[in-house]
């Protein structure tokens, strides 16, 4: 079964392929003009971070040694990826292709002088106008196949620099993505599966694939946008729909998908077991708590994006007043740091509170495993990498659940988490973790033994599996009752 994954945000494309990959199936994943530091296989096993979230130079951080990205996953320009996952496994233009990759990430990446003078030949040739991108896919079509690509480049630039079109919005929206090969690519595999509103694209080549939301569902669909009407129909045209955040069942319902399925979110639990064992030496602080989620709250509570940071702090200063002592570790990434860092200095909290640079996953875990629990988000009902990786690791995790439909979700048996959603609840399951600083209660372990029961690969795979194999007979049914129609309609014409 060849399987290809399209876009990779948050790593879960990559997560899920290389899940697939390590029981036999070929899984390709194609993550194209995206380069964020948590969507790269780097991301995982760097133990240092690139200082540019959105192009990181991964030169500068350190990887293990030997390591490299895995051929089967794809990403640099749109072109280029398409390109070398058409091009026969062990080709030389598959080889040359690999190396074209490696390239456009450099010059998009690199902060060395020569990616500076590469800039500039760019420039020179009057293609630094367009996004880099575009540039890339252009100057690449220009020498190695100077006429294929071109009506695609064409409307690329055309979208791409913002001119107006006569399509209606719906029609433009993502037109940019309708590269010419895209039908020849999927036709080379069994099953497509797309991430967020990368579903656009099959959509709209009229293509059976598999939806796999990761946060997509909860307000966008809903939203007369253009974006959110492709992302609206994309969904609903999916032969079966991967709900990856128990708080979108209701939103799946809704919209009435054809095929909605609740699999647990993608990550590598195996890695955080190895990792706690090989890190044993690593005792947690009694008095430590690590709230890693993105900084997102003064918009009010958008369930897209918000996490309730200011809860948090409202809550330390709850404590704080009860003349409790702790610490509690903040990550520096999202658009609200500034007016986190502000409410902290008003709260009169500077001397609880730590600020920790973004942390690849081996340092993250390790901050974790150094801490008495994990604090994650208080919006919605749901569970994301954090506490799936916290509980993993060990950690208590206080978060926001709903319960009902957790059980739902995990089919009877929701995850031991130490729930809260007000400042005052956040504050009395902070205490409590400060009342038992060495766990006798066994929150940590009983989180362990859950996950190894209900988010286990095994079962990831072969809820995914038994919807490939239906999707598969019923293409084959179809085909048949196809072909049926078309020998009696020969036969009526005779």
């Amino acid at each position: 079964m060849k399987i290809l994954h399209i876009g990779n945000i948050a790593n879960n494309a990559f997560q899920s392929a290389k899940m697939q990959r390590s029981v036999g199936l070929l899984a390709d994943v194609i993550s194209f003009d995206y380069y964020h530091i948590m969507a790269s296989p780097e991301w995982d096993i760097a133990l240092r971070a690139p200082t540019n979230h959105n192009e990181p130079d991964w030169a500068t951080a350190q990887l293990p040694r030997g390591w490299e990205r895995p051929r089967w996953f794809a990403n640099g320009s749109l072109d280029s990826t398409i390109r070398y996952l058409l091009a026969p496994e062990g080709s030389r233009a598959r080889v040359l292709l690999w190396r074209q990759l490696e390239w456009e990430r450099w010059l998009i990446c690199s902060r060395s002088p020569a990616r500076q003078r590469a800039k500039r030949a760019l420039k020179a040739r009057q293609l630094d106008g367009l996004p880099l991108g575009a540039a890339l896919a252009r100057g690449a079509s220009e020498r190695l196949w100077p006429c294929r690509a071109q009506r695609w480049l064409d409307r690329y630039q055309a979208t791409a620099c913002g001119e107006r079109t006569r399509l209606a919005d719906r029609d433009c929206y993502h037109s940019w993505w309708m590269h010419p090969y895209w039908r020849l690519l999927l036709s080379k595999y069994d099953i497509i599966q797309a991430y967020a509103t990368f579903t656009a694209i099959p959509a709209k080549l009229g293509v059976p694939f598999v939806a796999y939301e990761h946060g997509t569902l909860r307000v966008l669909p809903f939203t007369d946008t253009a974006e959110g009407r492709a992302c609206r129909e994309s969904y609903q045209a999916a032969s079966a729909v991967f709900v990856t955040n128990l708080d979108n069942i209701d939103a799946a319902r809704q919209l009435k998908l054809k095929k909605p399925v609740w699999l647990p979110h993608a990550f590598d639990k195996q890695a955080c077991f190895a990792f706690a064992r090989a890190h044993r030496q690593i005792w947690p602080s009694l008095t430590t708590f690590i709230a890693p989620a993105r900084h997102h709250w003064t918009g009010g509570d958008d369930p897209g994006w918000a996490k309730a940071n200011n809860r948090v702090c409202q809550a330390a200063k709850l404590l704080a007043a009860k003349g409790r002592r702790f610490r509690l570790q903040f990550i520096e990434w999202g658009e609200d740091v500034a007016a986190t860092r502000k409410l902290i200095a008003d709260l009169g909290l500077v001397d609880f509170v730590e600020w920790l640079p973004p942390l690849p996953k081996p340092h993250l875990w390790a901050r974790y495993l150094a801490s008495a629990a994990v604090i994650d988000q208080f919006v919605i009902g749901g569970l994301g990498g954090v506490g799936f990786e916290a509980l993993a690791l060990g950690r208590r995790v206080i978060s926001k659940l709903d319960l009902p439909s957790a059980r739902e979700f995990f089919q009877g048996e929701a995850p031991p988490l130490l729930t809260a959603e007000s400042v005052e609840e956040i504050a009395e399951r902070m205490e409590q973790v400060l009342l038992d600083p060495l766990d006798r209660n066994n929150r940590g372990r009983e989180g362990r033994e859950w996950i190894e029961r209900w988010h286990s690969a095994d079962r990831q795979l072969r809820l995914q599996l038994q919807v490939y194999e239906q999707i598969l007979k019923e293409e084959k049914r179809d085909e048949a009752s196809s072909e049926e129609d078309q020998r009696s309609g020969a036969l009526h014409q005779v």
